[in-house]
């Protein structure tokens, strides 16, 4: 009797170890962050839960079985990948079940070719995720014979664990890709970005293109020593306060055209927009694109057009220009002498571009 109680109180102890090993892997798998914390999880506590001679954790990647982590006695087929229909792992993640077979040599659905060079005698497959499986948990056994209720039980309550892990995972790896394109995008942009919160008039971040339009340093940025109030010239103070009431009252700012003062004391011509920053209650990207270029531009053009202009209101002959649009042709600018020289009003030409040709004799029109 002491014997047998002895052997009972062992049987006990290794229970009640199973059991913490199993609470402790729940936990791991809760706090997993990635596709590989919740594998390594798996990896690191299964084969020990179950009192398995092997594990392998088995990912679906389309129509295929992808083996991506193992702990086994030797080595088994991480990194290889079978057709679905070919697997075990592949027959439990279609099914969404636990599938448990005592003697693989004896099971049809077993691919011995797979196994033949393996120390599998036994084996049982969970799907993880049913029932829209994208993984299953396996465990292997060197000797053959049937797979208790309380092993298939635990390996469910590893896979059932996993299935949330491993879609939080994907959940969140898809979360850091995004928030690693958007500060790609964020810090390369040429345009001047800030993620700004109308309600405070809080920046919690500016991109370089943006600290520049005020000629500052993120270092003075960071610590308030230079800001974009002090970096906005006096007259638009009241245009930036309507757009931000209406950033308050429509999530949104219709663009319009401020000018930023630099350091060194230059104006910086900007248009500004901006608009709801999807995913961050009450913060909205602000975008302020450059216009020195636009304006100086546009100045250049007005300089040259009133050069042309004076120069054909000076010399007194008729001129004028035709542009062909989508609209079909329109005139562009007519000389005051046109008046004088073809006796009509430069209006009627306006209103029919083509009448010019009625003072072109017939042989000489295009």
């Amino acid at each position: 009797m002491p014997k047998e109680r002895s052997t009972q109180d062992d049987d006990d102890g290794v229970q009640r170890k199973q059991l913490k090993l199993l609470a402790k892997a729940v936990q791991d798998l809760a706090r997993a962050r990635s596709i590989d914390e919740a594998v390594a999880a798996l990896r690191a506590a299964t084969r020990d839960i179950i009192g398995a001679d092997g594990i392998a954790v088995v990912l679906r990647d389309g129509a295929y079985c992808h083996y991506v982590a193992e702990d086994a006695l030797s080595t088994l087929w991480t990194g290889q990948r079978f057709p679905l229909t070919d697997c075990i792992a592949g027959h439990a993640m279609i099914e969404g079940t636990v599938i448990a077979i005592a003697d693989v040599r004896r099971d049809p659905r077993v691919p011995q070719d797979a196994y033949r060079g393996t120390f599998v005698r036994r084996m049982a497959a969970a799907a993880i995720g049913a029932p829209d499986a994208a993984a299953a948990l396996c465990a292997y056994w060197a000797k053959s014979g049937p797979i208790d209720g309380d092993t298939l039980e635990a390996l469910q309550t590893l896979a059932s664990a996993a299935a949330t892990a491993i879609e939080n995972g994907r959940l969140f790896e898809a979360l850091v890709a995004s928030e690693w394109r958007f500060r790609n995008l964020f810090e390369s942009s040429p345009v001047g970005l800030a993620v700004y919160n109308p309600a405070d008039r809080a920046l919690p971040d500016v991109n370089d293109a943006m600290l520049a339009m005020g000629g500052m340093t993120r270092k003075e940025f960071e610590t308030g020593a230079w800001d974009f109030v002090r970096a906005t010239a006096p007259e638009c103070y009241e245009r930036d306060n309507l757009s931000r009431e209406e950033a308050i009252l429509t999530g949104r700012v219709r663009p319009y055209e401020k000018a930023f003062v630099h350091r060194d004391g230059h104006r910086v011509p900007a248009l500004i927009s901006a608009a709801p920053l999807e995913g961050e209650s009450g913060l909205m990207i602000f975008a302020a694109q450059e216009l020195s270029a636009t304006k100086a531009a546009e100045a250049a053009r007005a300089r040259s057009e009133a050069m042309l202009r004076g120069i054909t209101e000076t010399v007194g002959g008729a001129f004028y220009t035709i542009e062909h649009g989508e609209d079909g042709p329109s005139i562009a600018y007519i000389s005051a002498a046109f008046e004088d020289i073809w006796g009509r009003s430069r209006e009627s030409l306006v209103a029919e571009p083509m009448s010019f040709l009625d003072a072109v004799p017939p042989d000489d029109r295009p």
